[in-house]
């Protein structure tokens, strides 16, 4: 390992020791002992897990599979498969403000645009009267059946 790999174990672990002090003060004083150990337990996970958790720091992209909804990974795969830089989005979309941050989220440096001839949107939305063509589409489970991306020059 080298020095920058130490002093960032050291950060952590003031890190971890820190973050469990100030958790334990704000807890009554029966719930103490579980915070210290709940707090414990992942600041020693994660410093054992230095390795692991340095590649995840450096490796483009990961962990999306791990907090975005299975939507919004499929409107990312599309974006960068299709090699999108700027996109605009469904009314349907637009109606679940959740999925909508994470969409501009996971697609940065992916921009919205709504001058964009791209357009995701779900599958049961029409296609702005027929004037797009179709790139791509991914099933999905309910409540939107799926999503697509569409050209609309």
């Amino acid at each position: 390992m080298n020095d920058g790999h130490f002093r960032l174990r050291a950060a952590l672990l003031r890190t971890g020791v820190a973050a469990i002090v100030v958790s334990s003060l704000y807890y009554a004083p029966d719930a103490r002992t579980t915070a210290f150990r709940r707090s414990t337990a992942l600041t020693l996970d994660t410093l054992g897990n230095l390795h692991a958790a340095l590649d995840k720091l450096s490796t483009p992209n990961a962990g999306e599979h791990d907090v975005l909804p299975q939507a919004v990974l499929l409107m990312l795969w599309m974006l960068r498969e299709h090699d999108v830089s700027r996109y605009r989005y469904s009314e349907g979309i637009s109606g679940s403000p959740l999925l909508l941050q994470r969409l501009v989220e996971g697609a940065w440096p992916r921009r919205p645009d709504p001058d964009s001839r791209f357009r995701l949107s779900w599958w049961t939305e029409s296609s702005e009267a027929g004037a797009c063509q179709l790139l791509d589409s991914l099933p999905l489970a309910e409540p939107y059946t799926g999503v697509r991306l569409d050209h609309c020059p």
